[in-house]
């Protein structure tokens, strides 16, 4: 019979009834393992050129982006800002200029959008929300509702003569088209005091051969019919500023358009005011999708505090936050005067424009405004497709814009797929 050893005798130490128990002076954390958290960065390859975008929470390669140099930025920009980088621009004059310099056959597809829409812009209407839309039928209703209960600081409905709305769904000739226009006919047969209006363009063969299907075409026909429309005014109560959105749209603050106009009334040295980005609370139970979107939130921060103080200009030009399509508002006035979106961007158009202004000031730090308060609760589908397929979060702009697949996934399902 193999021998059992007998149990180890067991001691425990207790003090005696008279002996007083001091605590350590620190707690003793036994040592854990750490979990591992994907974070938002892509792996770099020695020789891989890298061109930083730090609105959208790191790097892309600087390749494929259609972006034009920086020695174009002068020949695009106005007169009066290249004399001029710290002047305050005239509204009427920059966007007359601007318009008057627009390909003639370019011009008439904006007139035409302009006569489909058949409905003047008010002298009230101090801001156009500017929506590009690629096979977003199933969600566009959402997206409108978000405007429905805008509003003042004293709790009263903002005159809906404020703003308007415009919806651009482009497409190609060779794809479906799906029921954006009828859910945004439905949403105005139902609210007929809200400004909504609907622009189409179909990419032609022509178009692609030229390489202007972009989303940086896609958003200079918004602005621009945006600005045809403000041109044709005989009055106006104030500036116009284009507001950036998506059509995904989950939910906005009550107050979004009258914090924007208002920001924009008591700094007249603004240009650019950029908000924040979110996820809907039911995504963010996931740690790791929290994870993700708090460290690029952290990512975005260090460089708006961080980046341009004490720099030289001609040092900070890639380490500058920008522009963010998803959720910014820019005087009419400097858009036009720098010449518009670049029609030829085919990602990152958004941080294209801002440069271009930033290059245009001198990089003056009074003309961007980040507010913390602008916030935009976006759907999360592109963020939670890229997680689940293994790819970074920092790629996950690359074929959004031109994939409708991606739209059509259940967001719940794909949400069970993460850890």
């Amino acid at each position: 019979k193999p021998t059992v050893e007998p149990p180890k005798q067991l001691f425990h130490i207790i003090p005696p009834e008279a002996t007083e128990y001091i605590a350590p002076s620190a707690p003793i954390v036994e040592p854990v393992e750490a979990p591992i958290i994907p974070l938002p960065f892509a792996p770099r390859h020695p020789l891989e050129p890298l061109l930083i975008l730090y609105g959208y929470g790191g790097g892309y390669s600087g390749e494929g982006l259609g972006w034009i140099s920086q020695e174009e930025y002068k020949s695009r920009r106005s007169n009066t800002l290249n004399e001029n980088p710290h002047v305050k621009l005239d509204e009427s004059k920059e966007v007359a200029d601007y318009l008057s310099q627009l390909d003639p056959k370019y011009l008439e597809e904006l007139e035409q959008m302009d006569r489909v829409i058949a409905n003047p812009m008010s002298s009230n209407t101090r801001t156009v929300i500017t929506i590009p839309a690629f096979g977003e039928g199933k969600i566009i209703r959402k997206t409108l509702q978000q405007f429905l209960n805008q509003k003042d600081r004293a709790g009263n409905a903002i005159n809906p003569e404020l703003f308007e709305i415009i919806v651009y769904e482009n497409d190609t000739e060779t794809r479906p088209k799906d029921e954006t226009e009828r859910e945004i006919q439905r949403f105005k047969e139902d609210h007929p005091n809200l400004k909504v209006h609907y622009a189409y363009k179909r990419w032609s063969q022509d178009d692609i051969n030229r390489k202007i299907n972009t989303v940086g075409n896609g958003r200079k026909y918004l602005c621009d019919l945006a600005l045809l429309r403000s041109s044709k005014r005989t009055s106006s109560n104030g500036e116009l500023i284009i507001i950036n959105n998506d059509a995904d749209l989950e939910e906005i603050s009550s107050r979004y358009i009258i914090d924007i106009v208002e920001e924009f009334d008591k700094n007249d040295h603004l240009d650019t005011v950029v908000g924040k980005r979110n996820l809907p609370n039911w995504a963010l139970q996931k740690p790791n999708v929290r994870a993700g979107q708090r460290m690029w939130e952290i990512f975005d921060s260090v460089m708006r505090h961080g980046a341009g103080t004490g720099i030289a200009p001609q040092k900070r030009e890639k380490g500058w936050p920008g522009m963010i399509g998803e959720n910014s508002a820019m005087r009419a006035s400097i858009y036009a005067a720098v010449g518009g979106y670049n029609p030829y961007a085919r990602l990152a158009e958004d941080q294209e424009l801002g440069h271009m202004m930033r290059v245009s000031r001198n990089y003056d730090d009074r003309r961007f405004e980040y507010l913390n308060r602008l916030q935009t609760i976006k759907n999360p589908r592109r963020y939670l497709t890229t997680m689940v397929s293994g790819i970074p979060l920092i790629q996950m702009y690359n074929d959004y814009h031109e994939n409708k697949d991606i739209r059509n996934l259940d967001n719940r399902q794909l949400l069970k797929r993460i850890p």
